[in-house]
């Protein structure tokens, strides 16, 4: 009898599984918002439209933009003025 029941208990258990993996959207407390997915892209639909939304960013004047400069500008912080360690 118990050798019956763990392949007939495996199996309903695997058989409840593919059943919640294949409905994920619903009322379950395990299941997808969809309500919270949906008001999250509606509100980036909404950003879009605004009149800024396609301003491009960019660096100001000072900025380091090689590498050797960056570096360069690190290693005078990190030496001292005289050179000695």
């Amino acid at each position: 009898c118990f050798m019956a029941f763990v392949p007939v208990f495996g199996m309903t258990s695997l058989n409840m599984v593919a059943i919640e993996l294949e409905r994920p959207f619903g009322s379950d407390q395990n299941d997808l918002p969809l309500g919270d997915f949906q008001d999250s892209m509606n509100n980036g639909l909404l950003m879009l439209l605004h009149e800024q939304s396609d301003m491009v960013a960019h660096t100001s004047p000072q900025c380091k933009k090689s590498f050797s400069d960056l570096i360069g500008e690190v290693m005078k912080d990190l030496v001292p003025e005289d050179g000695m360690l």
